[in-house]
C-alpha cells in the first residue's frame, strides 16, 4: 500500500509550481557523493549490480560492502561485490542513486530500491513505482535528457 508521503510526494512532483522548482534549484547549487541514509548506506542497502546481473532488486549483506562515493555499498554476493570494486560507473545507479524522476524536475529526491529501471545500460531509480509507470516511463528520452542536464550542470568541477 502506498504510504500517505508517496502519495503527497508523487501528486507534488506532478504539479510543481515553477516559482518552488526555481526556488529548489538555488538550494541545490552543488552535490555531493551518493544519495545514502542516517548510517551512510546508500540505495537502502539494495545490491547495485544485482540488478544487471540478476535483472531484481536484491537487498545486499553488510558482510560484503564496500566504500564508494561518500556511502557504504551493499552487495548480495562477494562476486558482486567484486565486480563493483572493478567497475563502479557501470553499477552505480545513475544522478547519485536519486530519484531519476525528481532529477529531470530538478529535485533531489530519495528512492525505493524496488522502483527501478535499467535502459541504455544505466540503472535508474525512482521514488516510487507508480512514477516510473506513469511519469517517466512514457517521457524516458525527454526525462533523461532533462535529468541529465540537471545532474550535469550540479556536479561539474
Amino acid at each position: 500500500m502506498r504510504s500517505m508521503i508517496q502519495t503527497s510526494l508523487s501528486v507534488y512532483i506532478r504539479g510543481l509550481l515553477p516559482a518552488l522548482l526555481l526556488t529548489v534549484n538555488c538550494m541545490f547549487v552543488g552535490i555531493e557523493g551518493a544519495n545514502a541514509n542516517a548510517e551512510g548506506v546508500a540505495i537502502h542497502g539494495y545490491d547495485p549490480v544485482a540488478y544487471f546481473t540478476m535483472s531484481q532488486a536484491v537487498p545486499g549483506d553488510a558482510r560484503h560492502s564496500v566504500s564508494h562515493a561518500g556511502a557504504r555499498w551493499f552487495f548480495a554476493k562477494a562476486e558482486h561485490k567484486e565486480l563493483f570494486i572493478k567497475t563502479p560507473a557501470k553499477y552505480m545507479p545513475d544522478y547519485g542513486g536519486y530519484c531519476a524522476y525528481g532529477m529531470a524536475w530538478g529535485l533531489r529526491v530519495d528512492v525505493d530500491p524496488e522502483a527501478w529501471e535499467i535502459a541504455d545500460d544505466r540503472l535508474f531509480l525512482m521514488n516510487t513505482k507508480e512514477i516510473l509507470a506513469d511519469d517517466w516511463v512514457p517521457e524516458r528520452k525527454r526525462n533523461i535528457k532533462a535529468a541529465d542536464d540537471w545532474w550535469e550542470s550540479r556536479t561539474k568541477d
